[in-house]
C-alpha cells in the first residue's frame, strides 16, 4: 500500500491529469467567480419575512398561500446566469 497524499499534492496531481487529458481547468479566479455567483443566487432565493396577511391566513391548510410567498420574497424563479 501506498502512503498517504497531502491535500495540496492531490490537488496538484488532479490538475495535472486534467491538463493532459485535455479537460479544461478553471484558474482561481474563475473558481472565485463561480462560487460568488452561487452565493448571490443562494442570497437572493433565501425567505424572507413574510407578513401575515389575510391572503395568508385564509389558504387551504391554515399556511401561508404560496402565492404570496413567491410574490412577497422575489424569488419566483432564480436570477438569470450571466454567462
Amino acid at each position: 500500500m501506498g502512503g498517504s497524499v497531502g491535500w495540496e499534492e492531490m490537488k496538484r496531481q488532479v490538475r495535472e491529469r486534467r491538463e493532459a487529458a485535455g479537460l479544461p481547468v478553471r484558474s482561481a479566479t474563475e473558481k472565485q467567480a463561480a462560487m460568488d455567483r452561487l452565493m448571490a443566487e443562494v442570497r437572493a432565493c433565501r425567505p424572507a419575512e413574510l407578513p401575515l396577511t389575510d391572503a395568508g391566513r385564509k389558504s387551504p391548510g391554515g399556511g401561508v398561500d404560496s402565492r404570496v410567498v413567491r410574490s412577497t420574497s422575489g424569488c419566483a424563479a432564480p436570477p438569470p446566469r450571466s454567462d
